[in-house]
């Protein structure tokens, strides 16, 4: 018997199981533990919700001095030349455009105008964080634990062909929706955003159900190091992010 050696290919371009057109009324609350309380309270001033006509939609970081966001695609469906309202953690309000797209990554730059200025953006993290390492994701109100696990992942961008690392996340059971969400270190630094989950029960690349974890939901995100290129890229006069493919 040969033993397979190469990584599970998952297709990123679909995001399953994302948050857009959920109310954000009906979003239930999770509480944060003590342990996480400070890394919410360095990185809360510098997140926007995205929301439209009481819908929520999902969740913008600021990257920029100068007013500009990141976000994922699946927060901005639908969004036209007006832009979108977001709200800040005390409640300013500000309209964010959209300025820039990255196919492979599926992130969108925004930029806020106007913009008062005044808040520090994220930090993006550097190197990859070893497996086990805890991550915080932040969808709107609702806060969820995550770790990053041991296995290696490749994504597919059914786009461009592009092959891109992934890293794979084991949440606890939320009962609710973490696709989207916004992965930040217990240091408060940008990790990226879960771009794909597989949901209890459920097998990559198959219809059988109660094949995956019963008790865990298995989300992906970008690879730190893509993340950290694509934030650069969206900061530079180009506004192009540098993706390395495998």
């Amino acid at each position: 018997m040969v033993k397979r050696t190469l990584p599970l290919l998952l297709t990123v371009a679909v995001t399953a199981t994302v948050a857009q057109g959920q109310t954000a009324s009906a979003a239930p609350k999770a509480v944060p533990v003590p342990s996480e309380s400070a890394t919410l309270a360095k990185i809360r001033p510098s997140i926007a919700t995205l929301a439209d006509a009481g819908r929520f939609l999902g969740t913008a970081v600021l990257i920029g001095e100068d007013g500009r966001f990141l976000a994922h695609r699946s927060a901005l469906r639908g969004i036209g030349p007006d832009g979108i309202i977001a709200t800040l953690s005390d409640g300013t309000k500000v309209r964010l455009f959209i300025d820039a797209r990255d196919t492979a990554t599926q992130f969108v730059l925004l930029q806020a105008r106007p913009w008062a200025g005044g808040i520090a953006p994220v930090k993006t993290v550097t190197g990859a964080p070893a497996p086990g390492t805890p991550l915080v994701a932040v969808l709107g109100p609702n806060v969820f634990r995550a770790q990053v696990s041991p296995r290696e992942r490749i994504g597919i961008d059914k786009n461009t062909s592009r092959m891109l690392p992934l890293t794979e996340l084991t949440f606890e059971n939320t009962n609710g929706i973490v696709g989207g969400s916004a992965l930040f270190t217990p240091a408060g630094e940008f990790f990226g955003y879960v771009t794909a989950v597989l949901t209890p029960g459920e097998a990559l690349g198959s219809t059988a159900r109660n094949v995956g974890p019963a008790n865990l939901v298995i989300g992906y995100s970008m690879a730190p190091d893509v993340t950290r290129r694509a934030v650069e890229g969206f900061l530079s006069p180009s506004k192009r992010p540098q993706v390395a493919s495998v």
